[in-house]
């Protein structure tokens, strides 16, 4: 008897505490301002208890744990305030004032950027997309000419290679029938997926002798480079001349392209060459994203 009556009395407790802290609507309660505790002087005096059903009262006298890992008076403040949302940007100076601080806190620098390449001179200025990296070699010139404009993400030559795979595909004339439909569902696999393209720059190197050069045109994708093209110039060919280019260097013979490689390896563009290009490239392209839209927010918000 004793202890009907103790479990009377505890749930008589849990319904006083319950209606001092709530007031019942629809069945829910609504939870009623809190006063600040004196610890914060105070400061989250109009923060409001989340909604709490009347059952979860009735089944613990214990308030609902804080959220987010605060400690102390801290910790329970923030798990019954509501979050301020913030106000969308409206205006363009606005917009591009959120833009940039969004650029601002994803920038981050390569430490491989201060390791220029032995012997060459990184040349740079803010506002000019275009670079160079400069060295000699047995008096030679060598220039290394490039721009962030001349970023691409085409696939290139990869598009006969995909042809080819597609004809190795194709069943032999007489060969087994195909389940209906079941080829039409691997059609529609290799559909949905598609592979981006990875990012690659363009560049010239410019070998000099005298008044004739000789030009590489190059692209790299941050790990290796090939050779497009090899022509020669010459600083006293009439201005209307249109000099031969040269061939596209894949129908080269292979020894000549080695032979070509070979001839830029000893001059220091590498491999690990066209990986510091390519990655002063982004870091620069990057920074003048965000000088440009600093330039334009400052303007529009004259």
């Amino acid at each position: 008897m004793s202890g009907q009556t103790n479990v009377k009395q505890l749930v008589k407790s849990l319904l006083s505490t319950a209606r001092a802290f709530t007031t019942r609507s629809g069945g829910n309660s609504i939870s009623m301002s809190r006063p600040a505790p004196a610890s914060l002087g105070g400061s989250a005096a109009s923060c409001r208890l989340r909604p709490v059903p009347l059952t979860g009262w009735a089944q613990s006298s214990v308030l609902p744990k804080p959220v987010g890992g605060l400690a102390g008076s801290q910790g329970r403040v923030a798990g019954l305030c509501t979050s301020v949302s913030k106000k969308t940007p409206t205006t363009l100076g606005e917009i591009l004032s959120e833009e940039l601080k969004t650029e601002e806190s994803l920038y981050y620098k390569d430490e491989l950027i201060d390791s220029v390449p032995a012997g060459f001179e990184l040349t740079q200025t803010d506002g000019d997309s275009s670079m160079e990296l400069s060295t000699e070699y047995k008096g030679e010139t060598v220039a290394v000419v490039f721009s962030i404009t001349e970023f691409r993400s085409d696939e290139g030559d990869f598009d006969n290679l995909d042809d080819y795979e597609d004809d190795e595909d194709e069943p032999a004339e007489g060969a087994g029938a195909v389940a209906p439909g079941e080829d039409d569902f691997e059609d529609d696999d290799d559909d949905n997926y598609e592979e981006e393209p990875e990012p690659s720059i363009d560049f010239n190197v410019h070998i000099g002798k005298g008044k004739e050069t000789l030009t590489f045109e190059c692209t790299t994708d941050g790990s290796i480079y090939t050779i497009n093209t090899v022509n020669i110039s010459n600083e006293d060919s009439p201005m209307e001349r249109l000099e031969y280019e040269g061939p596209n260097f894949e129908d080269l013979e292979e020894n000549l392209q080695e032979g070509f490689f070979e001839y830029l390896h000893e001059r220091g563009i590498d491999y690990e060459f066209a990986r510091y290009l390519f990655t002063v490239a982004i870091d620069k392209e990057q920074r003048e994203y965000m000088n440009w839209l600093k330039d334009i927010q400052s303007f529009v918000s004259k």
